[in-house]
């Protein structure tokens, strides 16, 4: 049989064991696991969120995943999205280092053992904008009178 522990007072000593504050139960109830709301355990969430996604690798067929950094985490994702399928069709350029403004499907699953939800997969279901990444600009190197480049 378990024996349930009540703190009834919180005290701060002193050196010499004399009570610098004194808080009473009624002042730290809101600390409490009474009040401590747990998260919930449902197995799976789905939710959808707005990125951005920098172009690490593609599929112009868009049926493998293409790979994207998020957050600054490497993800794989598929692109469900017809109108960015015929946009590819159409001709327009998409690179590595591009950026890609979406919504982004996330599912999630609750690991018990860490007592949160973990993202374990990722489905761009909308591309809202396409950014180029911006060429790298060229050096500009003019010869002295001298016949040195500066």
């Amino acid at each position: 049989m378990t024996k349930e522990m009540v703190i009834e007072v919180v005290e701060i000593l002193d050196k010499e064991d004399k009570p610098i504050v004194t808080i009473g139960k009624e002042e730290f109830t809101a600390l409490t696991t009474e009040n401590y709301e747990e998260i919930s355990k449902t197995e799976k969430l789905i939710n959808i969120h707005d990125a951005s996604l920098n172009i690490v690798s593609l599929d112009w067929e868009l049926k493998k995943k293409w790979d994207f950094y998020y957050l600054g985490n490497k993800i794989s994702s598929k692109i469900k999205d017809d109108i960015f399928a015929e946009r590819i069709d159409k001709g327009e350029r998409f690179g590595k280092g591009d950026t890609l403004i979406v919504e982004m499907e996330v599912k999630q699953e609750f690991v018990e053992s860490v007592n949160t939800y973990v993202n374990k997969s990722y489905q761009v279901i909308k591309i809202n904008e396409h950014i180029e990444r911006k060429p790298q600009g060229k050096l500009d190197l003019k010869e002295k009178d001298d016949g040195k480049k500066e």
